[in-house]
């Protein structure tokens, strides 16, 4: 048996030598065991600190000694986040070693910015598996997780499943990637992640929002809303929302057109009839596309040809009922 101590003498556990291999084998059970990651564990051996790949197949007792969190200053929190981003290893690694806080945020690009968010920003999956080693949480001041957010909206799969599985919240990906546009992030949230209902609605309403038709199409299709369900009305009402927003500027124009136009109006009788005809007719004009250009015709179709699906299945299902059982009847009677 391999039993390992405390400083003080406190035996933390005991396991079979043929199980541990290597020291690096043995941070990991302890870092399962204890709860401390990996990077802040030191394996002692007579006193002399034990590397990653020393063998313990000779040894029956270590001793643990676990490294506190260190006070870093502003210049090296902003070093760890440059070296995160830009995908140092070594140099991310080496700071850690020197148990350097994996959630200590800077300033970084103009935005404040922790490790595992500056990690998934970027899309590097192998830094944020080594951030999450080493006890980094995707939980802003807010309660937020900005880091699977940054990495739903960029389309970062690989991030994207290791902060899943550490405990990332599908339904807040998955609204993120429908408003995002990110087609292959939301098929595989709905192929692999079971989501709560209300956060199918904030992916409707999302999709609706940005227009997108390929990803409204493909949560149609999932369909986990009942049929008076608010997120039809929400849905609607995001969809036209979005649709002024993206025409602000020709609303703006037309609005500026009509007020001049009522403000230059002169009474009955006066001016030039012509220019009165024409200033109207190019109003009339302007407001009619402005109106056809503001109603998203394909968002609502999806959403309406959603609804009738409802309609038919539920009525479908109603007449199937009343009729199966009425032709039963009558077929035992004839035999």
């Amino acid at each position: 048996m391999l039993r390992v101590w405390r400083p003080s003498g406190e035996e933390v556990a005991s396991f079979p030598i043929s199980s541990i291999g290597d020291v690096y084998e043995l941070k990991r059970h302890l870092q399962m065991l204890l709860g401390v990651p990996r990077i802040r564990q030191r394996i002692l051996d007579g006193g002399a600190v034990l590397d990653d790949d020393a063998q313990l197949a000779s040894i029956s007792d270590v001793q643990l000694v676990l490294l506190p969190l260190c006070q870093a200053s502003a210049e090296d929190a902003e070093l760890f986040i440059q070296a995160v981003f830009r995908d140092y290893g070594r140099t991310v690694e080496d700071m850690l070693r020197r148990c350097h806080n994996p959630n200590l945020t800077a300033r970084f690009r103009n935005q404040h910015l922790s490790p595992i968010h500056a990690a998934a920003t970027a899309g590097h999956p192998s830094m944020v598996s080594l951030l999450l080693e080493a006890g980094a949480q995707d939980i802003s001041d807010t309660g937020d997780q900005l880091a699977l957010a940054a990495a739903a909206s960029g389309g970062h799969t690989r991030v994207l499943r290791l902060l899943l599985e550490a405990g990332g919240d599908a339904g807040r990906a998955l609204q993120v990637a429908s408003g995002a546009g990110q087609l292959q992030v939301v098929h595989m949230l709905l192929q692999y992640h079971q989501t709560a209902t209300q956060a199918y609605r904030a992916s409707l309403v999302a999709a609706s929002t940005a227009h997108d038709t390929n990803i409204l199409q493909m949560l149609l299709e999932v369909d986990r809303l009942g049929f008076f369900d608010r997120g039809w009305a929400l849905a609607v009402l995001a969809s036209l929302v979005g649709r002024w927003k993206q025409r602000l500027r020709f609303a703006t124009f037309a609005a500026v057109f009509g007020l001049s136009r009522l403000v230059c109006h002169k009474s009955p009788g006066e001016g030039d009839g012509v220019t009165d005809w024409v200033l109207s007719y190019c109003l009339l004009v302007g407001l009619t596309t402005l109106l056809v250009w503001a109603i998203p015709l394909k968002i609502l179709l999806l959403l309406l040809r959603g609804q009738m699906a409802k309609t038919f299945l539920r009525n479908f299902c109603c007449c199937w009922r009343r009729r199966v059982p009425q032709r039963l009847f009558r077929l035992v009677g004839v035999i």
